[in-house]
């Protein structure tokens, strides 16, 4: 649903390059839900962590269909993997 480089492109989702430290709903180019816009989350380890844990709870009615990823350690290898792809 994302890409991972700089630009917009076909996909649902936005691009997720330079997503580390940017506040949520501002990268360019896409539509985002109310809910994201006014979440006020700024995307790090913590905030990734929990949203990738359940989208649904963390930023309520936010436009994501994706159920979220339970399992801890797969969720930090996924927040490390993201660190360093979306640079």
């Amino acid at each position: 649903c994302h890409i991972l480089k700089a630009g917009s492109s076909d996909r649902p989702g936005p691009s997720l390059h330079g997503l580390f430290g940017r506040r949520a709903s501002t990268a360019p180019g896409y539509a985002y839900s109310t809910p994201m816009r006014e979440s006020g989350v700024v995307w790090n380890d913590t905030t990734l962590d929990h949203y990738i844990a359940a989208p649904q709870r963390y930023i309520p009615g936010n436009a994501m269909s994706f159920q979220g990823i339970a399992d801890k350690p797969a969720r930090q290898r996924l927040v490390a993997y993201l660190k360093e792809a979306t640079r």
